[in-house]
């Protein structure tokens, strides 16, 4: 886990699921939160998902049964978006096939071939927002996790190496004011196909938020006392994006319609404000 302090925020970052459970599994509860009611070790709701053991069995091997659902989802979404346009064609030197009547004129690039694809061999790295408020539903953070995927799935078809980071950031004021804490979990690293398995739990399970994460403000060493009382506020995702390098992009809590439509890659890079 990096830790590190920057423009007001305390960020913890893990580098990958492995790196959370095994932090999970090594910290006690912090003396902030000792004696205290655990929302993390809750009982199973609908709100909250299932119970903090089988949480963390989730994360640590991923939630094959929503998989199935979500690839559903998934080939839904792409149904419903922009058609993605057609390959795009050019001349060369080298080539796959060449034509003709460049050939006979003698024009050095005649041969026919594919233009690049926009993102061909570029790595960025995309943040899903899981700043939730206690409102919203299960339901809710599966519909805006479907959007995520959708446009993970559609960048890397171009040519995009994608790092997923799910992020959460909170503090002690409404607004972002006081303490705050922003932390940030790889749960796909760019040479790695997606896995809808893996990534399922993290990106659409309640219980990834209020027991895994709610663990980790539990355990986080020099927590105030006033996160006892109802967990922090969720900071705004407009200073989250903030906090992220020049390379990152946040998709927010609550994913745009639009954008989560958008098929044409130059359109998407455009709109995500892609480098």
């Amino acid at each position: 886990m990096i830790l590190t302090n920057e423009k007001g925020f305390e960020m913890g970052e893990f580098r990958s699921i492995h790196d959370l459970t095994e932090w999970l599994d090594t910290k006690g509860t912090s003396a902030t939160f000792q004696g205290r009611y655990l929302e993390s070790l809750s009982p199973k709701s609908k709100w909250a998902g299932v119970v903090y053991d089988d949480a963390r069995e989730l994360l640590q091997s991923g939630w094959s049964i929503e998989s199935e659902k979500l690839n559903v989802m998934l080939s839904v979404a792409d149904m419903k978006a922009k058609p993605m346009p057609a390959q795009k064609f050019g001349y060369g030197v080298v080539g796959f096939a060449p034509v003709v009547p460049l050939v006979l004129a003698g024009v050095p690039q005649n041969m026919l071939t594919k233009v690049k694809a926009i993102g061909r061999d570029k790595v960025i790295t995309v943040n899903k927002s899981i700043a939730y408020r206690a409102s919203v539903s299960s339901d809710e953070i599966e519909k805006e996790s479907v959007k995520a995927l959708a446009i993970v799935r559609r960048l890397e078809k171009v040519g995009y190496a994608v790092n997923l980071n799910v992020v959460w950031g909170v503090s002690s004021r409404h607004g972002g004011g006081g303490t705050r804490y922003l932390w940030k979990v790889r749960v796909k690293a760019a040479n790695e196909r997606i896995n809808i398995s893996k990534v399922a739990f993290p990106l659409v399970n309640p219980a990834f938020l209020r027991r895994i994460m709610f663990a980790v403000l539990e355990k986080w060493d020099g927590t105030p006392h006033s996160f006892t009382d109802g967990y922090g506020y969720p900071i705004p995702d407009t200073m989250t994006e903030g906090m992220l390098g020049k390379k990152e992009i946040l998709l927010p809590a609550f994913i745009d319609r639009k954008l989560a439509e958008i098929r044409d890659p130059a359109e998407l890079a455009n709109t995500l404000n892609i480098q």
